[in-house]
């Protein structure tokens, strides 16, 4: 019944659904051989009547074509059941290699070259071109010139006595077009085979990044409104407790520690409704990111005098709320100082790049473990025991606003680093 379906013209188009990209292009892969397979079925037929195929070379071709269709049943079968494990790259390069060794065994036996299908070979190396990837694609164009290559001269292999008519001038110039042919059709391919991939993987971190930030505005639209519900009676609290303490002259200690703990929860409060401010409407301004960056870094540094920074950037123009920026760039440098010893120092850089500015700050902390990092920008994410991760959810929002970006990675010799990522206004 599978290898009926070949036959549908929905075959080639109709999807398996919980299948990665990997697996969806095996799958179109190994449809399309059906649909090859099947028609060369009758082709042996009909190349046996009219003595294009001996009868041994008939038998040949056609216990050979069945043998194909047997594996790719079954290849077929474990992609649709997902019994395969992940499939690489190289898997994928294997596979379209193999196609092309089969095809060239079956033209070998039914008249090589001079087989009407020879011009397949343009075919098989725009799919191992689309197909194959990275190192592997080396693989790929090795066997496709050795492939051309030996079915060129096939009848010296058969007849040495041939040999000098392939190196003739009027032999010769034809054979090397038949090789460079297929192997310029694979260039081709292989470069659009790459835009096709860097797009995927482009629309791929897209999406995830779109989910993320569904899931923030989520999160902040619950922590706003607690927020909002909660200021009230926790003012309240504060008040009536304020008024408790100045009437009595007794040991206030657990008072006072009761007060500093609600002190604690309006100015989470008030980071978590300064984290849902609508960036959208604020004057943004166009200013250099290096002029504005050293400027709070001077402001920060007024009331942080025992930190050490090591400042360098480049210039470069980008369009920014000066507010938002400055109070981003405190809750950034507050994090870093935190688990940067005084002795050593806080790194800021700026760098400009073609279409974007980069600025990093770097600290000499023990890193964040794995979990922390895969969820970076949510509130209430931080390592801290006092803390909140609101700073570093604000930052993100804010860096969302102007069309940036912010992403977090561990040094690869000590303490991790922040990218922010705004884009230049000239290019």
């Amino acid at each position: 019944m599978r290898l009926l379906e070949a036959v549908s013209p929905k075959f080639l188009k109709t999807p398996v659904q919980g299948l990665g990209l990997a697996e969806q292009k095996l799958l179109w892969l190994v449809r399309l051989r059906f649909v090859a397979l099947f028609s060369q079925l009758p082709l042996t037929v009909i190349g046996r009547y009219y003595g294009f195929l001996d009868q041994a070379a008939h038998i040949l071709f056609t216990v050979f074509l069945i043998g194909l269709l047997g594996y790719n049943s079954n290849l077929y079968r474990r992609i649709v059941h997902q019994e395969l494990a992940k499939i690489s790259d190289f898997y994928l390069t294997l596979q379209v290699t193999f196609d092309l060794v089969a095809f060239t065994a079956l033209l070998s036996i039914s008249g090589s070259a001079n087989n009407p299908f020879y011009a397949f070979f343009y075919v098989m190396a725009i799919l191992g071109g689309i197909f194959s990837a990275g190192r592997s694609s080396h693989v790929f164009f090795s066997v496709l010139l050795i492939c051309v290559t030996a079915i060129q001269i096939q009848p010296v292999l058969i007849s040495p006595a041939a040999f000098a008519s392939i190196l003739s001038p009027q032999t010769l110039p034809y054979l090397l077009s038949q090789v460079l042919i297929p192997s310029v059709a694979f260039l081709i391919a292989r470069s659009f085979g790459e835009l096709f991939n860097d797009g995927q993987r482009r629309l791929i971190a897209l999406t995830v990044r779109t989910e993320r930030l569904d899931r923030l505005r989520a999160l902040g639209s619950l922590s706003a409104g607690f927020s909002h519900e909660f200021a009230t009676p926790l003012q309240n609290a504060k008040i009536r407790l304020t008024r408790f303490l100045s009437s009595r002259g007794e040991d206030k200690r657990d008072l006072e520690e009761c007060k500093l703990s609600i002190q604690d929860c309006e100015a989470v409060l008030r980071r978590m409704n300064f984290s849902q401010l609508n960036f959208s409407e604020h004057d943004f301004e166009t200013v250099g990111l290096r002029d504005i960056a050293e400027e709070a870094i001077g402001t920060w540094k007024e009331t942080s005098p025992s930190s050490r920074i090591s400042f360098s950037a480049q210039t470069g123009e980008v369009r920014v709320h000066r507010i938002n920026f400055v109070q981003a760039m405190f809750n950034l440098l507050d994090n870093a100082a935190e688990v940067t010893s005084p002795t050593e120092e806080i790194t800021v850089r700026i760098a400009r790049h073609d279409n974007h500015m980069k600025l990093t700050i770097s600290d000499t902390g023990p890193g964040l473990n794995a979990e922390v990092l895969a969820r970076v920008g949510e509130p209430f994410n931080t390592t801290k025991e006092r803390g909140t991760g609101l700073g570093l959810y604000s930052t993100q929002l804010f860096m969302n606003s102007i069309g940036g970006d912010l992403s977090v990675l561990n040094l690869s010799s000590r303490g991790a680093c922040v990218e922010l990522t705004f884009p230049r206004l000239e290019l």
